[in-house]
C-alpha cells in the first residue's frame, strides 16, 4: 500500500518541483561561477579552495542519507500495513481481544519510523549549516585577500564589493541544489521500491503451451480437478477428485 501512495507521491513531487528548481539551479552556478573568474581569477582560486570541503560533505551526506531514507521507507510500510490490516480486520481483533497487544506493536512500529525520520532531519540540518559556514569562510578569505590588493591599488573597492555579492550568488545554488538533493534522495528511494514491486513476479504463472479458446458456451466444468498449497514434494492436497458441471445463467 505504501509504494503506490507514500512513495508515488514523493516521486510525483520530485518530477514536478524539483527537477525545475535543480535545472535553474544549475544554470544559474555555473554563469556565477563563470562571472567569478572573469572578474578576477585570483580571488576565484581562493573561493574554489573551498569546494573540496563542500564535495566531501556532500558525498558524505548522500552517502548517509540515502541509509536513513531506504530505513524509513521500509518502517513507514510496516507502518501503513499494520495500520490497514488491523482496520480491515477489526471484528476479529476485537473478537479475540487483541486490541492492546495491536496498539502496543502499532505504537513500537511508529516510534521505529520516527526515529528513522529524525536521523534523516538530523542529517539535513548537519548539511545545510555546513554549506553556510562554506560560504562565510569563502567571503572571509576573498575580503582579507581583497583588501590587501585594495591596499595596493591592484583591486578596486567596487570590484571588491561586487565580488562580495556574487559569492552570495555562487552558494545560493548550491542550498537549494542541496534542499533539490533531498527530494531526490527520497525519490530515488520510493522509485527502487515501485520497480520492485511492478518486477515482482506473478503467484500464478504462464502455461508453457496454453491451449486456445476457439468458442465459449458459457458452461463451467471441473473434471477431476485436485489441488494443494506449495511446496509442491507434499503430498497433501485440499481437494481431490473434484467434478463439478455449471451450466451456462
Amino acid at each position: 500500500m505504501t509504494r503506490m501512495t507514500t512513495d508515488v507521491d514523493a516521486l510525483s513531487t520530485f518530477l514536478q518541483t524539483g527537477l525545475v528548481t535543480a535545472l535553474v539551479s544549475l544554470l544559474t552556478f555555473f554563469g556565477i561561477l563563470v562571472a567569478l573568474l572573469v572578474i578576477d581569477l585570483e580571488l576565484a582560486l581562493v573561493v574554489f579552495a573551498t569546494l573540496p570541503l563542500l564535495v566531501i560533505g556532500t558525498v558524505f551526506f548522500r552517502r548517509q542519507s540515502v541509509k536513513a531514507y531506504e530505513l524509513a521507507r521500509d518502517r513507514v510500510s510496516a507502518v501503513n500495513a499494520d495500520l490497514q490490516e488491523n482496520v480491515a480486520g477489526l471484528r476479529i481483533v476485537q473478537a479475540f481481544r487483541r486490541e492492546e497487544s495491536g496498539r502496543r506493536r502499532f505504537a513500537e512500529r511508529s516510534d521505529a519510523y520516527w526515529q528513522a525520520r529524525v536521523r534523516g532531519q538530523w542529517l539535513i540540518s548537519i548539511y545545510f549549516p555546513f554549506v553556510q559556514l562554506l560560504s562565510s569562510v569563502a567571503a572571509a578569505l576573498v575580503l582579507i585577500v581583497g583588501a590587501g590588493r585594495v591596499s595596493d591599488g591592484t583591486l578596486t573597492a567596487g570590484a571588491l564589493v561586487a565580488y562580495l555579492l556574487y559569492i552570495d550568488l555562487f552558494f545560493a545554488p548550491v542550498q537549494q541544489l542541496s534542499q533539490v538533493f533531498d527530494g531526490y534522495q527520497q525519490a530515488t528511494v520510493s522509485l527502487r521500491r515501485v520497480q520492485e514491486l511492478l518486477r515482482e513476479p506473478t503467484t500464478t504463472p504462464l502455461a508453457p503451451a496454453p491451449r486456445e479458446v476457439r468458442e465459449l458456451r458459457g458452461d463451467i466444468a471441473f473434471e477431476d480437478v485436485s489441488f494443494h498449497y506449495a511446496p509442491a514434494d507434499q503430498p497433501e492436497e485440499a481437494l481431490s477428485g473434484v467434478n463439478l458441471r455449471i451450466p451456462a445463467g
